[in-house]
């Protein structure tokens, strides 16, 4: 996105640096996949190992972009059953961390509730890829469950209850961006 606007901007020397920089940072993102899970995970320097926890920014990939396969593999698991698909689910969103994870705790801020705008992050990475379906899916989903115009920072993914906060400003803005989309124009421009 950098680049291209340094594009637009003539700053063609930028643009490059800038389109390098991506492309070493998709690279660096895909080379943290765990093939057992084929999500990314994190290494802590200090331990010496790698954290396996099961959470939604093992989806980084999706938002890199980069290798058709390694994004098609995650949007599979995305939407398969240990995420958007797990049984009991309010709202077909995927919650911070996978409620077949040891560590999903629904209300526990990062290990379980539901974070509107992340959803709109991977929304805007299905528009970017031309993956409608999943795109609408998140869409949809998303408009049902900030319907109740609460506007929680986020949501617990069973019983959609609206959690920390409320009238968030970019929990708003996510209704407002997903409320001007529509299938034939996903992003709302």
């Amino acid at each position: 996105m950098l680049a291209g606007l340094a594009g637009e901007l003539g700053r063609n020397q930028e643009a490059g640096e800038l389109s390098r920089m991506a492309a070493r940072f998709r690279k660096g993102v895909a080379s943290t996949v765990d093939p057992a899970t084929g999500l990314a995970r994190d290494y802590d320097v200090l331990a010496q190992e790698w954290i396996g926890t099961e959470t939604v920014s093992g989806f980084a990939p999706l938002v890199a972009g980069g290798d058709p396969a390694l994004l098609a593999a995650q949007r599979e698991l995305l939407a398969g059953p240990r995420w958007m698909g797990f049984p009991g689910l309010r709202f077909a969103l995927p919650p911070s961390t996978s409620p077949a994870s040891e560590a999903f705790r629904p209300r526990t801020y990062w290990r379980g509730p539901v974070w509107p705008f992340l959803n709109l992050l991977l929304g805007w990475a299905c528009a970017r890829d031309g993956e409608d379906a999943l795109l609408e899916t998140l869409r949809s989903a998303s408009l049902e469950q900030l319907s109740d115009l609460q506007f929680g920072e986020y949501y617990e993914p069973f019983t959609g209850e609206p959690l920390g906060s409320l009238s968030q400003a970019w929990t708003a803005a996510a209704a407002l961006e997903w409320a001007g989309s529509t299938p034939g124009n996903p992003t709302g421009k």
